[in-house]
Formats: structure tokens, C-alpha cells, sequence
């Protein structure tokens, strides 16, 4: 296995002596004065109820809390993002909060070195297993608190229930949802409907279209996704959505990759590839390929995620490209196809020396973060975990990413779902977190395109380091 496994595991006898811990909770937070309002250039969205007065700055400690926020969005988001932290200080005079941006590349690494080193952040957001990674080795701050003050202040209705119980566990909330970043395929509705090509809703819909509008002489290929980086690992889900399927057991107890609904995956890509649908050499695309192809009028359908790809494309092409209406679906969807997203969570970690401050200053952070999403100059994506905000003008009408805003418009959002829900035992959240981190999915798709390997022996590679895996940390 790669270095982050190596690491884990040398983790796994510490983790075996936590688990008791983390297993019955952590202490709740303690008692305080309910936070400040938002006033100002960060005020909170609008109707939302004052929140009671704090104690004055004197008679409070000045504290520095640190923040370890993933990059989420274009170059210019670090900056934005940073001075957006300053404006905490309006509304809570006594906390500063120590902004740090970190690249996806390499995060689980990055944060499981500086977590069990005792030097990590105070809060932070992550990965959608990671908040659960690290509850498991007793490093999660439960923030069941925070709910039960957005429930006071009357925002928590507006949040989308089932994201605050994903991140749930037993009766610790171990993150505050960020929101989810769908997958969706486009089609250049011009085409097809020049061609009187209906829209694809199956999957031999989109194997017909491609090979209908494929003319490699043209350098025009009928679908286009990616397969490098982290973006050609998370794409990849969209193809276990729209066949209804996934890697894990039913009781979310062990892997399953070799289900027959994942051979239909590899064996239908390798079809669209026999074909030649695809362009050549596609195990190497990244975002900024697929970009190219459909703005370059490459590309017939294209599999693209929200943001930065989707404000690209529908900056030149939107109106010939368009979304799909619904996912087409494979030959095991049996009605269950449907979009796919990471889902990911803001999380405060149980060593901070000021667990009071920094779970202030996380829900002054989820609750202002609606204002960094509608500025479109800063390419942020995905849609947001509050109906109120998903429905506000700011947020569709200063997205830059139309291909989002119609999908949000649409109501496509309630469908949409993550790959893998929480597993249900501390070895298999550990386990995801590898494999989500590892990029299992990239390699699946990457070797799909470059090899013959049979399908089921493929998946069965994959099963075997998955329950290797899965038996190191018990």
C-alpha cells in the first residue's frame, strides 16, 4: 500500500487503546454565554432572529483559535477567504482566527501527521470521512452544542436534515455539513437536437449518441471525463450513481466491490473505449482536458463537477451544452440512479486548548460562509446545506456556474447522494478515509482504460486490498 496506509497503520495500536473513549463520546462543551450576532459585512442571512448579547471584550480572554480550510475554489479564494476571517473580530472582539489554506493534495497525510502529533488545528473542514477517521481515534470535539444553538437562533430548520445526520455518530455530532458538490453529465443539446437525437436517459442512450457523433478525424468524440487527480477520483462516482450501486455491504460492515452492478460499470466503459467514443489517451485527462474538450466543440456529452469546471464551460458554451435532466440509468438502477456528491464537513478537534472559542468561531464560519459562495470572482462550488440559502437570488443569480444553478433549480438536489454513508464500525471509517484519500477510484478508472484485465478480476484486486485494509485496523 501507498505511504498514507503505512501511516495509518502504525497509528492502529494508539487507535486500539482510544476506541473505548471514543466510543462512549467526549465531554460536552462548556457552559457559556450564547455567541454574539453577526453584524455588518458578515451579517447573517435575512429574518434570521438576533442572537443574545456576550459578556464585554474586558471581561473576556483574548484567544487565537486555527483554522485549516481546503482550498475551495480558484487562486483568488485563499485571499478572499482569509480576509473574510478577519471580520469575526466584529462580531466576536475576543477571537482571531489563524487562517490556513491547505491543498486536497496529500490532506490525509497532512492531517493525520499533524493531528497525532498534537499540532493540528483547532478546527477545520475535510474530507467527508475525515470527521469520522478522527472521531475514531478520539481526536473529534462533539459540537452537538452548536445544533442546539442553531435550533435556538431558529436556523437549524432551514438545515437539510440528513446531511446533519450523516455526520452524526451515536450521540456525537461530529461535523456541521458544508453542503454537497454534485456530479452532473452535460450534453450539447444542439447537436442532439439538429441530429433529432432524444436525450439520453439510459446507458445505451449515451452509447448510441457517442457513437453517433464520434469522428476522430474531426477530433470531435461522443463523451469525455476525467481520470487524473483528485477530480478524475471523485468524477468516478457518478458512474456508481447512475447504476445504483456502491462498494459496501448493505449493513455498511464490508467491502463490496465485486457486486455484478460494479462489473456493469467496468464492462460498459470498456465498451464506450472498444468503440472509440473516448477521446485517446483519457487515463491521463484532468479538469482542465475535459475544459478543453468541450469548449473546443471536442465533445458531445461530458461527465463534469460543479464549479470551477462547470463556470468554465458555461461561460463559452452554455446554452449548447446543457444539463441532463435526469441521470441516465444502468442496467441495475431499478429506479435508484441518481446524482452523486462529496459531501464534506466543517469539524472541531477534542485537543484545542479553547473548545469553547473555537466552536464560536465554526459556527460564525458556517453560518457566514454564504457570502464567500455567492462571489462568483472566487469560484467556489456546490450547493449549500440550507434550503434558505439554496433558494436565495445572491447565491443563483452570482454563481458562476450555470450548469449548478439549474440544477439546484430544477430540485435535482434532494435525489443527490454520496457514494458510501458512514460505515458502521471504526475499521470501515478508517478504511473509506484510505480509500478516498488514496484515490482507489482514479486507479479503478485508469486501469479500466489501459488494460484488459477482466472485470470481475479487476474488481477483485481492489476487494482484496479493501479487506486487507479493513483487517488491519480491527
Amino acid at each position: 500500500m501507498k505511504n498514507t496506509k503505512k501511516l495509518l497503520c502504525i497509528i492502529t495500536v494508539s487507535l486500539l487503546l482510544i476506541v473505548l473513549v471514543a466510543c462512549g463520546g467526549h465531554d460536552a462543551p462548556p457552559t457559556a454565554p450564547a455567541p454574539a450576532p453577526d453584524t455588518g459585512a458578515a451579517a447573517t442571512a435575512p429574518d434570521q432572529p438576533d442572537e443574545p448579547d456576550q459578556p464585554a471584550e474586558s471581561d473576556q480572554e483574548n484567544v487565537t483559535v486555527v483554522f485549516w480550510d481546503m482550498m475551495s475554489g480558484n487562486e483568488l479564494y485563499p485571499a478572499a477567504a482569509s480576509l473574510h476571517a478577519e471580520l469575526i473580530r466584529h462580531d466576536y472582539p475576543h477571537i482571531t482566527i489563524d487562517y490556513q489554506s491547505i491543498p486536497w493534495a496529500d490532506r490525509h497525510a497532512t492531517f493525520v501527521t499533524a493531528i497525532t502529533a498534537g499540532i493540528g488545528p483547532d478546527f477545520s473542514n475535510g474530507g467527508g470521512y475525515q470527521s469520522f477517521q478522527f472521531y475514531a481515534m478520539g481526536e473529534i470535539l462533539d459540537i452537538s452544542w452548536l445544533l442546539e444553538y442553531f435550533d435556538e437562533l431558529g436556523i437549524l430548520q432551514y438545515y437539510d436534515q440528513g446531511q446533519l445526520e450523516y455526520f452524526r455518530v451515536g450521540d456525537s455530532q461530529v461535523g456541521i455539513p458544508i453542503g454537497m458538490d454534485p456530479r452532473f453529465m452535460i450534453y450539447r443539446a444542439d447537436w442532439f437536437e439538429e441530429a433529432g437525437i432524444p436525450t439520453p436517459q439510459t446507458w445505451e442512450d449515451i452509447y448510441n449518441a457517442a457513437v453517433y457523433f464520434t469522428d476522430p478525424d474531426a477530433g470531435v468524440y461522443g463523451l469525455v471525463f476525467p481520470s487524473e487527480g483528485a477530480d478524475g477520483n471523485v468524477l468516478f462516482f457518478t458512474w456508481f450513481g447512475m447504476n445504483g450501486t456502491g462498494i459496501w455491504s448493505a449493513d455498511g460492515t464490508s467491502p463490496d466491490w465485486v457486486n455484478p452492478a460494479n462489473v456493469e460499470i467496468v464492462e460498459f466503459i470498456r465498451r464506450l473505449n472498444d468503440a472509440g467514443v473516448l477521446p485517446s489517451g483519457m487515463s491521463a485527462y484532468n479538469n482542465s482536458d475535459v475544459i478543453r474538450m468541450a469548449t473546443t466543440d471536442s465533445a458531445a456529452m461530458a461527465i463534469i463537477s460543479s464549479g470551477g469546471t462547470g463556470s468554465a464551460i458555461s461561460a463559452t458554451h452554455y446554452g449548447q451544452f446543457m444539463l441532463l435532466p435526469t441521470m441516465p440509468a444502468g442496467p441495475s438502477a431499478n429506479g435508484r440512479n441518481a446524482g452523486i456528491a462529496s459531501m464534506n464537513a466543517y469539524m472541531a478537534y477534542s485537543q484545542t486548548d479553547h473548545p469553547l472559542e473555537t466552536m464560536q468561531a465554526l459556527g460564525w464560519w458556517a453560518r457566514n460562509f454564504f457570502y464567500l459562495r455567492t462571489d462568483p470572482e472566487i469560484g467556489v462550488g456546490g450547493a449549500l446545506p440550507r434550503s434558505d440559502w439554496n433558494t436565495d437570488p445572491r447565491l443563483l443569480d452570482g454563481t458562476g456556474d450555470l450548469f449548478l444553478r439549474d440544477y439546484m433549480a430544477a430540485g435535482r438536489m434532494p435525489e443527490t447522494h454520496t457514494l458510501v454513508f458512514p460505515a458502521a464500525s471504526i475499521d470501515c471509517w478508517l478504511t473509506q478515509n484510505v480509500i478516498d484519500s488514496e484515490r482507489w477510484w482514479m486507479r479503478l478508472s485508469q486501469e479500466i482504460l489501459t488494460t484488459n484485465t477482466p472485470a470481475l478480476e479487476l474488481l477483485q484486486q481492489f476487494q482484496i486490498e479493501a479487506e486487507e485494509l479493513v483487517a488491519s485496523f480491527r
